[in-house]
């Protein structure tokens, strides 16, 4: 039984990287560590992760966070939740962090505020410094030049319009519009600041499902999008719209995140404050979930 796919099952590589868990570090670290790419089905990546957990040492946690850029959000968030779980291997993702080879947005809210509230004081005092989400460099300006429109009152019918000029190409909010990013009746309870800061700084607080990934083909094909899905045998990328991808596994070459909400930054070139204040006038006015 191995985790080699020419003629193992699915089930029996998986079986086989459970098993490695209980193998010595010196030959389970380099061989689960090798299953961890993009043409490896998702079960494969989360076993091999699973019995990495069990070798709990400077150099496991060093494989786990060596290919950032290239692990889907589903395979970062399991490296996450293995890297949180102890004082030193969360010092090495903080020390990620801290060099950029991993970004405050690669870290869903709940493992930031893990981290903050750390019951190792050294550790909580560095998270709270790292994950403050500062803004994005050149988005402080524009921000302090747009706040002040909030100081009036917003036209939510002129919003609407701009949501479907603008916005509807990734957000759905009743029969407008394509579902691709977030539901925006779910943060209509934010306060207008952390509206305009959400939409002149997509990058400051995205979340991980929503950062756009690079996929090369073995054919050269390059192809931009959110990872959407993901089975044994494919990888699907959507991008604006809902046009999507299907690219089979052992078509891909490379597979890198590229840091970057699906949101673009610059929208201020399409809105002024005014119409700002409009569409956060709008997007306040829609209903939470459930209500």
């Amino acid at each position: 039984m191995t985790m080699n796919g020419s003629s193992s099952s699915a089930a029996d590589r998986v079986a086989s990287a459970q098993l490695l868990g209980f193998a010595p570090a010196s030959v389970a670290v380099p061989a689960l560590a090798s299953r961890l790419g993009p043409g490896d089905p998702p079960d494969l990546q989360r076993a091999a992760v699973a019995s990495l957990s069990r070798h709990p040492l400077p150099k496991t946690w060093t494989a786990l966070l060596a290919n950032w850029k290239g692990h889907s959000p589903r395979l970062r968030s399991d490296i996450v939740d293995v890297l949180v779980q102890r004082p030193a291997s969360a010092g090495l993702l903080l020390d990620a962090v801290a060099a950029g080879r991993v970004l405050i947005a690669d870290l869903t809210v709940e493992k930031r505020q893990l981290l903050i509230n750390n019951r190792d004081a050294s550790l909580k005092a560095r998270a709270a410094k790292l994950l403050a989400g500062a803004p994005t460099p050149n988005r402080a300006k524009v921000i302090a030049r747009y706040t002040p429109a909030l100081d009036k009152p917003g036209d939510a019918k002129a919003g609407a319009a701009v949501f479907k000029k603008l916005c509807s190409a990734c957000h759905k909010v009743g029969t407008i519009g394509h579902k691709l990013g977030p539901d925006l009746n779910s943060v209509s309870n934010k306060s207008p600041r952390d509206l305009l800061i959400n939409i002149l700084d997509p990058n400051r607080e995205a979340q991980p499902n929503f950062m756009t990934y690079t996929l090369i083909t073995t054919e050269g094909r390059v192809l931009t999008g959110i990872v959407s899905a993901e089975t044994a045998d494919s990888v699907t990328l959507t991008r604006a719209e809902g046009k999507r991808d299907i690219v089979p596994r052992s078509q891909i070459d490379m597979l890198v995140s590229n840091g970057k909400s699906l949101m673009p930054e610059g929208l201020e070139k399409e809105l002024s404050p005014q119409l700002l204040r409009d569409v956060v006038a709008w997007i306040k006015g829609l209903k939470p979930p459930g209500k």
